[in-house]
């Protein structure tokens, strides 16, 4: 008598082969003998009839342990597109300008220029004035552009108000700490200070939220990885180096680089965005970002701004 052939049941039916190769090394790992076919357009697994309720729990109890791997990255709602804050940001910068180069009756560069010795001497509104002092028109603009991208960038993950208080906390920090860091005769101007504070922010923001999220390693550690690249590129004024440079070649281009651009500025703007940055993000679960508290923290911004001004002009 011949002896009766094994009958065969479908376990698993998928349109995706690599779903299908995952019910397959199930299967194999549990020992189970099975078949791989394709049939209609699908990818078919059989097993022994008889080893069919086993192979199916098997299959189930690996979908449900992976159901919700891997973690998907939830990308947060803008809180604001903090266009009015660019246009306002834009405009004090220029209004500014325009009084210094237009024959004001004050010396604003005088009176608000970031000097070391005197912040040091406790003329602390230079920290705020400096930021919206410029040396021409190419200075201003470029501050304006790169500004106006950072601070809009920021205000989505923030609100605009906590965005621009973080511009200007951190470009007032930055020059403070640059002032004790300088020699006494050292002066420092421009909003770039602010620009990389915000920079500094949203790098250490957005770090902090995506390792909290589960985000992939890669996409945690771009943030760190675009903000140095844009420093590196920025900070330094577009100056660049070569493995292949000579010490003498290296000495020369750091020169060249720090006789017009106040690098170290730029570096204490960056850190003490880092520190705001960290912070927001930590205290994000407990402070609502959203609401009228962006009103009062832009409204305070603005009022910080023309306050240190007015201190300047009557000091």
């Amino acid at each position: 008598m011949d002896e009766l052939q094994p009958t065969w049941t479908e376990v698993s039916r998928s349109a995706d082969r690599r779903k299908s190769r995952e019910h397959e090394l199930v299967l194999q790992a549990m020992g189970i003998p099975h078949g791989a076919m394709q049939a209609e357009g699908a990818h078919l697994l059989l097993v022994r009839t008889e080893d069919a309720p086993r192979a199916i729990e098997q299959i189930e109890r690996y979908e449900r342990e992976n159901r919700n791997w891997p973690p998907h990255e939830e990308v947060p709602a803008a809180i604001s597109d903090g266009a009015v804050g660019v246009v306002l940001y834009a405009a004090a910068m220029l209004l500014v300008y325009a009084a210094d180069h237009g024959g004001a009756k004050w010396d604003l560069w005088e009176t608000g220029a970031g000097k070391a010795i005197a912040i040091r001497r406790g003329e602390w509104w230079r920290t705020i004035t400096a930021l919206t002092l410029h040396t021409d028109l190419s200075h201003v603009v470029g501050n304006i552009v790169f500004g106006g991208a950072f601070g809009w960038i920021l205000a989505r993950s923030i609100g605009a108000g906590f965005a621009w208080t973080g511009f200007l906390v951190a470009g007032a920090l930055g020059n403070l700490v640059n002032a004790l860091l300088q020699p006494p005769d050292h002066v420092s101007i421009g909003a770039s200070t602010g620009v990389f504070g915000a920079l500094g922010i949203q790098v250490a923001f957005e770090w902090i939220r995506r390792r909290e999220t589960g985000a992939t390693r890669w996409r945690t550690w771009l943030p760190i990885a675009m903000g140095l690249a844009l420093f590196l590129w920025l900070g330094t004024g577009g100056g660049s180096f070569s493995v292949t440079d000579t010490a003498r070649e290296t000495e020369r281009k750091l020169a060249e680089i720090t006789s017009r651009v106040d690098v170290m500025a730029h570096v204490t703007g960056a850190g003490a965005g880092l520190l705001i940055g960290a912070a927001l993000a930590m205290l994000r679960h407990k402070v609502s970002y959203r609401g009228r508290v962006q009103i009062v923290a832009g409204a305070v911004t603005l009022i910080a701004v023309a306050g240190a001004w007015w201190i300047a002009l009557h000091a």
